[in-house]
């Protein structure tokens, strides 16, 4: 008789059970490789080879007895585990079938390698440390295992051959020859040689074979477990842009000098990319989008990436995916607006980042959707199943310098998409030339094109260029005329006053040249900084020396998301009607965030972020011509001030060519068309200074190494110290929230009673569920929306401020009924370390994020 094997089985669901038949053939089938995917010596055809033989053999292990009972009747054992064994007969495979594969033996053994290895850890993070035990005691063990589970398969063959001849496998050849695997030395010498840079001479590719396979079989994998349908893209159209245009000024647009110049870039930018022939559109890899604050960079982008996706559907076949990457979160949510209103029903938009409502897609679409629904919806976020993405810049170049497992999953979506980097200039200098690295290769190996958007284009791709020693990158410049739009506006200036000042003079200088009735934003480096600047200027309105009139405001990453988001709409409502406006930040306000001021004032920092800060003042050029940024030096308080934010000698560079163009202006200022020439040469010079070592330390030793625990060691925002993330119960919903997350958490770490807070959760999230039904699946994923609720009033701070005004930890609040590390404000206290106006109170110095 036969037997039924099954991929996926619930004891308590048994109507969602799996076939394992259809689940190796669903995922084989659904590993999509675009035909601009190849490395050096793998063409596209022998890539695309590889991800099927993945896909089919990742869960034949599964064919043992001892993992049918495991999944079936819940008998546990150590020979249960199905992955490494699916491994093992996957290199077998490769090796013996590849016929047409690269003849070099070294380069097809090792591909083959890379394989197993993609298929061995796709339940578990990426690394090679620990792969090949050697002769220990340890590796007799493993031996032992695979050969007893391949024996075990093989004795009832006959059951599954009709199986095993479906998908196209000669299962028994390779079960048969199973103990050859532990007889070939250059298979158990790979890991090293790759580790050690002997092999290739270090070359960068077997890293990005690595988690392009794992990334494609994880994702595919997932994907089929839960049920989610592939995205099928195409039906956005470029002329929704246009029509969004039109529909948002309610087909009153003003026809000044300022919008005729948006209009007249982005028909330029397109133009450009309609210019292009049908080699250009295969080969070429970036664009760039030089343009001014303010010019509309936001849509124009967008306009050209559905024009360049629909040329590549027309020449290459294949619909791209558009990323969209933007660096700073405060950020998102204004451009998601406009996706949301852009694309409506006419496709899949996905926001990914860690303040995100992942219902906002096919989930919400429901009534009242069930768990299950939840579940797919956060599958579906996580592994960017969409024909646009719109996330951070955390979440895009952490899921490509990681081993993890979560993070990876969506790389594989990169493959010949489009991606809009927006605000580039907002990566770290130290990384420049790791990112820049990074984005080459992508497009060279996985064939994804890139538009590169800022008003300070950072030479990105120079210094990757200078990290690889490798030929000048080709790239087109969308805007070729940008000169002409710099040259033409005059909305602001910079005065450059650089003698030091301490918190006292900067205050009184702003009371001197600060027009009473005007919108002024002060940019500082530090929290405490500008937390005493606020203070400062909270009591000169006290003694009537600032009107009780003019609203004084407050905006770093000291404050919970949700009140900087309700800050920043109430700042705009009064920016709109003129209402006079004193807004002290930290650089969160920076770029990309819509405000429009009449002067600005700016704590010395590097020259790109003068630039973005100048981008807040007299945005659209009605205000006037040559409105003043004051770019001051305030001294150090303590020892951690802005130098510890920037490194000393961007500081000092910036300073050096202000001083010298100031000399050469006989305005006494620097006007803004000066700005583009200023940002040039502040580039030439940090490109001269050479590479810094932490993109040339992850490159070389994690990179070119495949060394995963030194590429895990990047991180986009640096942390000083350690960082502690802080929940502010300051509401009623906050309250809601933070219930929903202890009844959830206390599920999936002992199992207890739901209580009362069903009603907690079913509040919050709006999805109809019955807490003491759902799987452990579906606990986390429920578990992770209401940390995305939670995410709203969590501020991250570090860790000695903390301890200068210690709160409690969450575990308190359940009287430790659950487990966790983040440290907790009960709303009883709020006043005693949580400041309305100001955020979280201590008493050290506090660094931005």
């Amino acid at each position: 008789m036969k037997k039924t094997y099954f991929a996926h089985y619930d004891l308590n669901r048994p109507e969602r059970a799996q076939l394992l038949l259809d689940h190796l053939r669903n995922v084989s089938n659904r590993i999509n490789v675009p035909c601009c995917v190849s490395f050096d010596f793998l063409s596209n055809p022998e890539v695309v080879s590889l991800c099927r033989a993945v896909g089919i053999f990742h869960d034949l292990g599964k064919y043992t007895d001892y993992f049918q009972e495991y999944l079936v009747e819940g008998k546990s054992s150590s020979l249960k585990n199905h992955a490494h064994l699916s491994a093992c007969l996957l290199f077998l495979y490769l090796s013996n079938n590849l016929s047409d594969f690269n003849p070099q033996k070294n380069i097809k053994t090792v591909s083959c390698f890379i394989a197993y290895l993609a298929v061995r850890l796709h339940h578990s993070s990426l690394g090679l440390q620990g792969i090949s035990p050697g002769s220990s005691d340890k590796a007799k063990l493993i031996r032992e295992e695979i050969l007893t589970q391949a024996q075990n398969i093989k004795a009832k063959y006959p059951l599954i051959k009709g199986e095993a001849n479906e998908i196209g496998v000669n299962l028994y050849e390779c079960l048969e020859n199973i103990h050859r695997i532990f007889e070939d030395k250059l298979f158990f010498h790979i890991p090293s040689a790759i580790m050690s840079g002997r092999f290739s001479k270090g070359t960068d590719i077997w890293f990005f074979l690595l988690v392009y396979l794992f990334s494609t079989l994880i994702d595919a994998d997932k994907l089929d477990s839960s049920g989610v349908e592939a995205v099928e893209g195409g039906a956005i159209q470029p002329e929704i842009i246009n029509e969004y245009i039109q529909a948002k000024h309610g087909g009153h647009l003003r026809r000044d000098r300022f919008t005729g110049n948006k209009d007249k870039a982005r028909k330029t930018m397109t133009m450009t990319i309609e210019a292009l022939d049908d080699q250009q559109i295969k080969t070429q890899r970036f664009f760039t989008i030089t343009a001014p604050t303010g010019i509309g960079k936001t849509l124009a982008a967008l306009d050209c990436a559905l024009r360049l996706r629909n040329r590549i559907k027309m020449v290459e076949g294949y619909v791209p995916r558009i990323i969209s990457a933007i660096p700073f979160i405060n950020v998102i949510e204004q451009t998601r607006v406009d996706y949301e209103n852009l694309l409506q029903d006419r496709g899949i938009l996905i926001v990914h980042h860690s303040l995100a409502d992942f219902t906002k897609g096919r989930a919400e679409k429901e009534d009242n959707p069930e768990i299950s629904a939840l579940d797919r919806a956060l599958l579906e976020v996580e592994s960017w199943e969409g024909d646009v993405i719109l996330t951070t810049f955390v979440q895009f170049f952490h899921s490509l310098l990681t081993g993890s497992n979560r993070a990876l999953k969506k790389v594989n979506k990169l493959a010949g998409s489009i991606v809009i980097l927006d605000e580039v200039q907002a990566i770290p200098g130290k990384y420049m030339p790791l990112i820049g690295a990074l984005l080459i290769k992508l497009g060279q190996y996985f064939g994804t094109r890139f538009i590169l958007m800022t008003a300070t284009q950072p030479k990105i791709l120079k210094f990757g260029e200078r990290l690889l020693n490798s030929p000048e990158v080709e790239r087109t410049e969308l805007l070729p005329d940008h000169a002409e739009y710099f040259c033409e506006l005059k909305r602001t200036k910079f005065v450059p006053i650089l003698e030091a000042k301490n918190t006292k003079e900067f205050v009184d200088f702003f009371m001197e040249v600060w027009p009473n009735d005007q919108a002024a934003l002060i940019v500082v480096n530090t929290i405490n900084r500008s937390i005493e600047i606020f203070k400062k200027l909270i009591d000169k309105q006290k003694t009537g020396k600032i009107s009780s009139t003019v609203n004084i405001r407050y905006l770093s990453t000291n404050i919970v998301p949700c009140h900087r988001k309700k800050l920043i709409m109430e700042i705009k409502e009064k920016l709109t009607v003129r209402e006079p406006v004193i807004l002290v930040s930290t650089q969160t306000i920076e770029a990309g965030v819509d405000l429009d001021f009449d002067l600005g004032f700016r704590d010395l920092a590097p020259l790109e972020s003068l630039v973005q800060t100048a981008g807040r003042v007299n945005r659209e050029g009605k205000k006037g011509e040559f409105l003043p940024v004051y770019i001051m030096q305030l001294k150090e308080s303590t020892k951690t001030d802005c130098q510890a934010v920037y490194k000393l000698h961007n500081l000092e560079r910036t300073k050096k060519l202000l001083v010298d163009k100031l000399a050469q202006c006989e305005e006494g200022f620097i006007g803004e068309p000066e700005y583009r020439e200023l940002v040039a040469e502040y580039y030439c010079r940090e490109l001269e200074a050479g590479i810094a070592e932490e993109s040339k330390t992850i490159w070389d030793e994690g990179i070119k190494k495949a060394d995963f625990e030194v590429i895990n060691k990047f991180q986009l925002i640096e942390r000083i110290g350690e960082v502690v993330d802080v929940f502010v119960e300051m509401d009623e919903k906050a309250t809601t929230i933070a219930d929903a997350y202890e009844t959830v958490k206390g599920l999936i770490e002992y199992h207890g009673d739901s209580g009362s807070g069903q009603s907690s959760i079913e509040k919050i999230t709006g999805v109809r569920v019955d807490l003491n039904t759902l799987s452990r699946f579906e606990l986390k994923a429920l578990l992770k929306l209401v940390k995305a609720k939670m995410n709203e009033y969590v501020i991250q701070l570090r860790a000695n401020r903390a301890v200068n005004n210690k709160p409690m930890r969450l575990n308190d609040r359940s009287q430790g009924r659950i487990h966790s590390d983040i440290y907790w404000i009960p709303r009883e206290n709020i006043g005693q370390y949580y400041d309305e106006d100001t955020g979280f109170i201590d008493e050290g110095q506090a660094l931005i994020y």
